[in-house]
């Protein structure tokens, strides 16, 4: 399949076709379709999207997806126990009448030799042998990338120094979507969605480096009041020092123009010792002024995973702390109406499929178009895939159960929650409502229908795998 999508690229027979959808959402499908090879490999991956790229976009969705899933996927395959970030902001475009995007999928991983690098998007080129030996591929899946990224306009790349992981990087050119707001804000990434649901956070150790006082004092009160403490440092040297010498951070802000040294030097110096694993890999988010030319992309540039503009304000810094901090460090709000309504999971059971009755119609378990659209994109990595997610899906599950005695809501809620998201991602339509039943039921403290919905879990985890199997034999045949 993917040597036949060069084949109709290099034949000119591969045409775009360009539909309005949520950039955010579809890289929080991607997300929730690797996330679980990524857990696998011991690998954390990170989503930031700037405050000013267009949440709707006019683009072909499935040559960007197909891009991405190999960008990421492959940074997957070689980090190990480490980190992968995926950014998205903008560029300056020559078409006044379309944007530039700027993608990132930054790994901590294996890297690439420098004398590998001009050649690695060329056909059947791998880093070495041994790549292809120890990770698997045909070497065809960066060509493709780079053909459909320059047939949206773009360009494409890759940084690396052997041993101190990749950054592959590439633009295209799309247009902001015509439909309202309301059509497609629904489907927005649902750390972003949920930002108003957030009351503050706990436990978090926030290093705000920056020289002005009345900056200083205003920003420090703002993250004081979202329940974060706060150390200041005045300048990049000093927050070198204090990254090396204090305990751990969860967050950096950082001030780009400074005395002494600045925030671009200090952000280098700071990424540069976490590629090295001399410190954690904390999350450095710029502070910059929209009247200083090319600060934004120096903050990419310079190791900074994200950036504000200046004057921040309160929600800003909120945002952004959503986007880069777990969820375990996320302090809900009580919606006192969803407390005391009923959440009719009564009505709910009794509408799913009877678990004594044997194998119903595949469509009640699977959306069909989405889990060929999955097995499309993800190509030789959906059989590892769907063998992780059922190896975790039944820990997950496991996790429920042993919550279910101590009356333990977060974990339930920690454990309902990926299996949700990424049962949306592969398809699985009942699986993923139970869990979001099971999840919401938690964040509520209403307990009184989960053996039910256990129950009805597992049943539908061994019916969708079974419908799966059969649904994939057709193709086979």
């Amino acid at each position: 399949m993917i040597s036949n999508d060069l084949s109709k690229i290099e034949s000119g027979h591969l045409s775009l076709e360009a539909i309005n959808f949520n950039l955010g959402k579809l890289i929080k499908d991607i997300v929730s379709l690797l996330k679980m090879r990524a857990e696998d490999n011991g690998t954390q991956i990170y989503i930031s999207i700037h405050q000013d790229v267009p949440k709707n976009i006019f683009a072909d969705e499935v040559r960007l997806r197909q891009v991405l899933i190999n960008l990421v996927g492959n940074a997957i395959k070689f980090t190990k126990d480490g980190e992968i970030f995926i950014s998205v902001g903008k560029r300056a475009c020559d078409d006044n009448k379309k944007l530039k995007l700027f993608f990132s999928v930054k790994d901590t991983g294996i890297g690439i030799p420098a004398s590998k690098q001009d050649i690695i998007f060329d056909k059947f080129s791998q880093a070495d042998g041994s790549t292809t030996r120890k990770f698997g591929g045909t070497g065809l899946g960066l060509a493709i990338c780079q053909k459909i990224v320059q047939m949206m306009s773009g360009d494409i790349g890759v940084k690396s120094q052997e041993g101190q992981g990749a950054e592959f990087w590439f633009t295209v050119e799309v247009q902001q979507s015509q439909l309202s707001q309301s059509d497609l804000d629904h489907d927005l990434i649902e750390k972003d969605t949920n930002i108003e649901h957030v009351e503050g956070f706990e436990n978090v150790n926030i290093l705000l480096v920056e020289d002005n006082q009345v900056n200083q004092m205003m920003a420090k009160e703002m993250l004081k009041e979202l329940g974060c403490q706060v150390t200041v440092a005045a300048n990049g040297k000093i927050a070198i020092q204090k990254v090396e010498q204090e305990e751990p951070f969860d967050v950096i802000f950082m001030d780009c123009q400074m005395p002494i040294m600045d925030g671009f030097e200090a952000a280098s110096k700071i990424s540069e010792k976490k590629r090295n694993k001399l410190i954690p890999a904390i999350p450095i988010i710029a502070l910059t002024a929209n009247a200083i030319k090319g600060d934004r992309e120096k903050c990419i540039s310079s190791g900074m995973d994200d950036y504000l503009s200046k004057p921040v304000r309160k929600m800003d810094l909120k945002s952004a702390l959503v986007r880069w901090l777990p969820e375990e460090k996320h302090i809900s709000k009580v919606n006192e109406e969803e407390q005391k309504t009923d959440l009719d999971l009564d009505r709910f059971i009794d509408k799913l499929p009877d678990i004594n009755h044997k194998l119903s119609d595949s469509k009640l378990y699977l959306d069909i178009s989405k889990v060929y659209e999955v097995k499309d994109l993800l190509q030789s990595f959906f059989d590892e895939t769907i063998h992780v997610y059922f190896q975790e899906t039944h820990g997950y599950i496991e996790n429920i159960k042993q919550s279910l005695h101590s009356k333990n809501y977060d974990n339930i809620v920690e454990n309902a929650h990926p299996l949700k998201s990424s049962s949306e991602g592969l398809g699985f339509v009942i699986i993923a409502d139970i869990a979001a039943k099971i999840e919401e039921s938690a964040r509520l403290k209403q307990d009184n229908h989960y053996k039910e919905l256990v129950l009805a879990i597992e049943d539908a985890v061994y019916k969708t795998r079974e419908h799966l199997e059969k649904e994939l034999q057709k193709t086979e045949v």
